[in-house]
């Protein structure tokens, strides 16, 4: 697993940022839970390139000839999450072209950001395409026969389903109802008025009320 970690010494509360190709093996040799600990690690391609970006940040806070820093988490983390952003890249595919050889090809750029060409052979096109018409054509006949139910027809009944007689549609089709939408709206209508009318403030006392409380204690 390569990548680019962060971890910090227990002891000394000193920062490194490193690179590995094989993070559960460095993990081990840092002693990863005993005297150091992990703050992120994140996965990525390039991982000599990213560290070197790293270093170049905090250069000013770098202990000579090292990998450790005088650096806290707060400084740290946002620049490893920066690195995740930029490495983490979504992939991009372009569209299949045909070469003057007749073979296809197209561009793809990976998550780390690295181009190639992807190339197909024209029967492995025409077999892909063959698969998208079919399954075309059975969400047609799916919704062909989901319309055919709203005709009239000879259909069976709602009370038996084995009887069958001439109906405008059929009975047994999903229904759409209308009054569940409004009665979750009117749901949601009351709650809101409920908590509303819990959140308002007490009535203050009357004014006759207050005077009769100052009399009260002038006695």
């Amino acid at each position: 697993m390569e990548g680019v970690y962060l971890i910090r010494d227990r002891q000394s509360g000193l920062h490194k940022i490193g690179m590995t190709t094989n993070w559960p093996n460095r993990r081990r040799r840092l002693e990863v839970g005993t005297t150091t600990t992990e703050i992120k690690f994140v996965q990525c391609k390039d991982s000599r390139k990213w560290e070197r970006v790293l270093h170049s940040m905090f250069k000013h806070k770098r202990l000579p000839q090292s990998e450790w820093f005088r650096i806290t988490e707060e400084e740290a983390i946002p620049k490893m999450n920066w690195l995740a952003s930029k490495t983490n890249q979504q992939m991009i595919i372009g569209n299949w072209r045909r070469a003057a050889a007749g073979n296809y090809y197209r561009r793809r750029r990976s998550s780390s950001g690295n181009w190639y060409t992807q190339q197909r052979s024209a029967h492995d096109i025409r077999r892909e395409q063959e698969q998208i018409l079919e399954s075309w054509i059975r969400s047609q006949e799916v919704q062909a026969k989901t319309d055919a139910r709203k005709e009239a027809g000879y259909w069976p009944t709602k009370a038996d389903p084995n009887k069958i007689e001439w109906q405008p549609s059929d009975p047994t089709r999903p229904q759409f109802n209308i009054w569940i939408p409004i009665a979750i709206l009117l749901g949601f209508v009351l709650l809101a008025n409920i908590a509303g009318n819990s959140d308002k403030e007490e009535p203050k006392p009357r004014q006759e009320t207050k005077q009769i409380q100052q009399r009260a204690q002038s006695f």
